[in-house]
């Protein structure tokens, strides 16, 4: 890996610019997303920010109640203050009469980021989390990977492009870009291009056609070259992300549908009835898969580490790229959690086929809004920092959290 270029150390007045949603520009070859009902556009998130929601920032939704985000869209280094959340919206897209929020809106009950980012504000540390206490009835999402070193990256979120902030407030599009990546830094990516301001902490992926699509990233800002940045995911922030993936409202943790994994791996179950269609298997030579010889042994240095929530429950592998021969390589599939075992072909077939297939599946029960376009978004009813609680924490990667009211 290259060593961090003085160049490219990123200023907290940069990063603070970014969160206020800047008319910065995104690159010239961004798309706007009009169609946001499918993946993995139903999983990116515009932020309101503010008392008032007229701030914007960008997230993803990982899993039934936890988006993952930029630290500094929820906390604010330099000011040492937590930000106000005032919703977050999947999939939202903008028409020339209406913003369209297909899955309506939701206020976050908790905000987390890490003692690193509270403590300096670095880039590397910038990244944060959105609880929710009801999930948008999607069941599965993007898988992440940790320590992935990436040629190429995708990205997606809501950048301030051509927007005049003093008289629509709540005009707001989804734009996408994808570009060679640059360099990468021990926690840090660089990208060759940028979606401007707002778009801080939307995800940055990659795609393969055996792999499909996996997060390796939270984009957070952009330097004076040109290029975007992300925070890497790795294996400093693996435990804590983790345990952001767990958490569940106390009064709702028992009451999700899920698909216990024997269900899934043997009789393809899915989530409100039906199965996996047979159709929707991918080969075992398409995903490369071999069954583990006798002499196999499990490390703790596999080629990649995913979690994903499939099917409302959180499954955590380890892939083995093991040589079949001089020239031909095959993957053994290690199951951590919720079971822990070495998986037959057969059965990470139908884990990695889930994973590809059922991702960004919604049970279709929310209700989309609608809005003006030129409408500024309403006074809130209630002052979203009451109830405030916070835990202190000592260690770089570990917790740093707000509670607030409830949501409901």
């Amino acid at each position: 890996m290259n060593a961090l270029h003085p160049s490219r150390w990123i200023s907290i007045a940069l990063v603070l610019g970014l969160l206020a949603g800047l008319a910065a520009r995104a690159d010239e070859n961004s798309q706007q997303r009009n169609s946001t009902t499918s993946y993995p556009w139903n999983t990116v998130c515009c932020v309101k920010i503010g008392e008032y929601g007229r701030g914007r920032g960008s997230a993803v939704l990982v899993g039934p109640y936890v988006a993952l985000t930029a630290g500094h869209v929820v906390y604010s280094a330099a000011k040492e203050e937590w930000h106000t959340i005032y919703s977050i919206a999947p999939g939202q897209y903008a028409t020339e009469s209406d913003v369209v929020q297909p899955y309506g809106t939701k206020t976050p009950c908790r905000l987390a980021t890490n003692t690193g980012h509270q403590e300096t504000g670095d880039t590397k540390y910038d990244y944060g989390a959105l609880f929710i206490s009801s999930s948008f009835s999607i069941t599965t999402y993007m898988p992440l990977v940790f320590e992935y070193d990436p040629s190429y990256v995708n990205c997606a979120g809501y950048p301030s492009e051509d927007c005049n902030f003093e008289d629509r407030y709540d005009y707001s599009e989804m734009w996408y870009d994808s570009g060679d990546v640059t360099d990468v830094d021990s926690r840090v990516l660089y990208y060759d291009f940028f979606l401007g301001g707002g778009a801080s902490g939307c995800p940055v992926w990659v795609y393969s056609s055996s792999k499909g699509r996996r997060l390796v990233g939270i984009n957070v800002a952009h330097n004076g070259d040109g290029e975007g940045i992300a925070c890497r995911l790795v294996s400093q922030n693996e435990d804590l992300i983790e345990e952001w993936l767990d958490w569940a409202p106390s009064r709702t943790a028992t009451s999700l549908a899920a698909v216990p994994a024997e269900d899934l791996l043997v009789r393809r179950s899915l989530v409100g009835g039906g199965t996996l269609p047979a159709k929707d298997l991918l080969s075992k030579s398409a995903l490369g898969l071999v069954d583990a010889p006798s002499s196999f042994v499990a490390s703790a240095t596999p080629s990649r580490k995913v979690f994903q929530v499939i099917e409302n429950t959180l499954y955590v592998w380890k892939e083995y790229e093991v040589a079949l021969s001089a020239k031909k390589k095959g993957t053994i599939v290690e199951l951590v959690r919720p079971l822990s075992r070495v998986l037959s072909s057969s059965e990470a077939r139908v884990l990695l086929s889930a994973s590809q297939k059922l991702v960004g599946r919604s049970l279709g029960t929310d209700a989309a809004v609608r809005l003006p376009a030129e409408d500024e978004i309403p006074i809130p009813a209630e002052d979203l920092d009451a109830n405030v609680s916070k835990r202190p924490a000592a260690n770089a990667d570990s917790i740093a959290e707000r509670s607030i009211a409830s949501d409901d």
